[in-house]
């Protein structure tokens, strides 16, 4: 069984699969931290200006995931980078390295090898468009551009981080257009998903919805 939830940056998209994965008591797959991770890569490499180069990279690249507790984490190259992922200079060049074919293709048989193995929470802005068309349940998150500048401003600052509210507005601004206007996979709400804008809902409230539409469908698998 498979659940997608795609959606624009600083939706809710990450803990609102966390939570329904641990609901559900599935694995939890965040595409994000797939392209996170090449572009901490590309970052480490020198190629923060050139994401394009991070191409050369992927013939000697190993990415796996590996699966704790319905949670993911990305080992590339032999190494747990998970810690490193929620940067946003990495975030920022993440955007940009999803846009190319070759990084897309590379992680495509990540993603859908997942899928075979186990039911799935995936997350992400191509999830139920292109990676998992045939998925069981589809839904879109959205919310206005200034309450998900809030949330990230908010996430990043919890843990420590010190950023300016107007900064990560103008970032989500700029990886909105890019990832709107990107001629390969770009964010569209998939044919036959639920579209929940989470403006002006909790968290309890959007899970709840979700969980609403799949549990009794769920239930011959549990």
């Amino acid at each position: 069984m498979i659940i997608t939830i795609d959606g624009p940056s600083g939706v809710g998209k990450s803990t609102m699969t966390t939570l329904l994965s641990q609901k559900l008591g599935i694995v939890k797959l965040e595409s994000g931290a797939l392209y996170r991770a090449l572009a901490y890569k590309a970052l480490s490499q020198g190629f923060q200006n050139t994401p394009q180069k991070i191409c050369e990279l992927l013939p000697t690249t190993k990415m796996s995931v590996e699966v704790k507790d319905h949670h993911m984490s990305v080992i590339l190259d032999g190494s747990c980078v998970d810690a490193f992922l929620r940067d946003e200079k990495v975030g920022e060049l993440a955007s940009q390295v999803s846009q190319l074919k070759e990084v897309r293709e590379f992680l495509l048989d990540v993603q859908r090898d997942m899928g075979k193995k186990f039911s799935l929470v995936a997350e992400g802005r191509d999830m139920g468009s292109v990676v998992f068309p045939k998925a069981e349940f589809k839904f879109f998150l959205d919310a206005h551009a200034q309450e998900r500048a809030k949330r990230r401003y908010l996430e990043l600052k919890e843990k420590g981080a010190k950023v300016e509210l107007h900064t990560i507005d103008e970032s989500l601004q700029k990886r909105d257009q890019e990832d709107e206007e990107r001629e390969l996979s770009p964010l569209i709400v998939p044919e036959g998903a639920h579209i929940i804008d989470t403006t002006n809902l909790s968290i309890d409230a959007v899970l709840e919805q979700i969980y609403k539409v799949v549990h009794e469908a769920f239930r011959p698998f549990s």
